[in-house]
């Protein structure tokens, strides 16, 4: 998220040489005491809806179900699925297996229009489970690189410009062969570019697709336009002020684990296989909405620990100490700190193997080296699950090539070959 404009916001420049040799709480009270001359109900409204920056009042979970928008999302489902034009449209059988990829999804056909964790996270799933995985990214909005790392496991990267008539003609002619599109970004950005939900719905009258969604808020109330992340819906729903409370605080905590950006990934992965089953047996095409709000919300229903349950987990990590001021990069450090430290044998390598991907490297060489993931957790009696590729950075494919990725060999030769004579950009 760019800086600027909420500092813009705050009545501050975007440079504080001042802050370049103070440590982080020196400057996390900077800030703090900056934040602290405005009301949060202003912060709230003038951030989302005039700067357009992800934030939120930090809710408990009882003050968030009173608000207009936590009435609307109580309404709704762990995800939502929706039948299109169900008596217009076919039905269409899974694609035919082969004795050498037994993989559930194998032949199936997904374009990812998504970035950071979540969204990317649902279709990285389908692809261990066999699909082909086109991921449409641009060289306009920024990457968070080493999170690509992980969610380009399994996909075929291409740079696809839909603000350009050539991208738009590139991005249909590649929607006409797909079974689902997953569209992660900021509400409505899709429907300004010309492949929202209505249009891409047109698109597939003859075969049917499933076009699935994800975002923070939800997919009904008042705030369901507003883009967000993880930490934004931790707090919005209360779970980072029951989290506090657990660790015996009386002040809000994000949550490390469960991680709602990853949990939402497997219930979006959950609910297209079950749209494609549908499309399967009864034809038509499918909508599918989920939302971190929806995990969330969900999650909280499950209930708590009581108070011995928590003294009793705490015991076992009494170095672990989180406050409201810790963001994701400390969050991670001091867990996995404490993770090592007392369930070190979980990183163990029967939980982790190897596949080859290229190495990301400034000269672009497309070198493939050996990449550590983590292994399949789940496992059949025939199939093993697996990706059909590594990992790879953005535009790594050619976006003519189109679907035709899916008889490229794992051995990455084309990609490395297209790759290598890309210019910088």
């Amino acid at each position: 998220m760019n800086a600027d404009k909420t500092l813009a916001m705050l009545g501050l420049p975007p440079d504080h040489p001042q802050l370049n040799t103070a440590d982080r709480e020196e400057i996390v009270e900077f800030f703090a005491n900056k934040v602290a001359k405005y009301d949060a109900d202003w912060l709230d409204t003038v951030a989302n809806e005039e700067y357009r920056q992800s934030g939120t009042i930090c809710y408990t979970p009882e003050e968030f179900f009173q608000t207009e928008h936590g009435k609307a999302a109580k309404t709704q489902g762990l995800w939502t699925l929706d039948a299109v034009n169900n008596e217009k449209l076919p039905v269409i059988p899974w694609p035919t297996l082969t004795d050498q990829n037994l993989r559930p999804l194998a032949g199936i056909k997904i374009v990812d229009i998504s970035r950071v964790i979540a969204a990317p996270t649902i279709t990285r799933i389908l692809a261990s489970l066999g699909a082909t995985v086109i991921r449409v990214s641009n060289n306009v909005e920024p990457e968070f690189g080493v999170l690509l790392l992980e969610t380009n496991l399994g996909k075929y990267d291409m740079r696809i410009n839909l603000k350009t008539p050539e991208g738009k003609k590139e991005m249909a002619h590649i929607l006409a062969e797909a079974d689902v599109i997953l569209d992660g970004y900021r509400p409505g950005c899709m429907e300004r570019l010309g492949f929202g939900r209505q249009a891409v719905h047109e698109m597939a009258l003859k075969r049917g697709i499933v076009y699935a969604r994800e975002n923070c808020y939800g997919w009904a109330g008042p705030w369901s336009l507003r883009s967000g992340w993880q930490q934004i819906s931790d707090c919005v729903t209360g779970v980072a002020w029951l989290q506090g409370k657990f660790l015996g605080l009386n002040e809000p905590v994000l949550p490390l684990l469960p991680n709602s950006d990853y949990q939402t990934g497997i219930v979006g992965a959950i609910a297209i296989v079950q749209a494609l089953h549908k499309r399967a047996h009864q034809g038509g095409s499918y909508n599918v909405d989920v939302s971190l709000n929806q995990f969330n919300i969900w999650y909280l229903d499950l209930g708590q620990y009581t108070d011995t349950q928590g003294a009793e987990i705490m015991a076992k990590y009494p170095d672990l100490h989180l406050r409201h001021t810790d963001e994701m990069i400390s969050l991670v450090t001091k867990t996995l700190t404490m993770m090592i430290k007392s369930v070190g044998e979980i990183f163990g390598p029967q939980n982790f193997e190897t596949i080859n991907s290229p190495k990301w490297d400034v000269e672009h060489t497309g070198d493939l080296i050996p990449m550590t993931i983590l292994a399949p957790v789940i496992t059949f009696d025939k199939t093993k699950l697996s990706y059909n590729v590594g990992s790879c950075p953005p535009g790594s494919y050619d976006s003519s090539i189109g679907w035709n990725v899916a008889q490229l060999t794992r051995t990455f030769n084309h990609m490395k070959q297209n790759y290598n004579t890309k210019d910088d950009e």
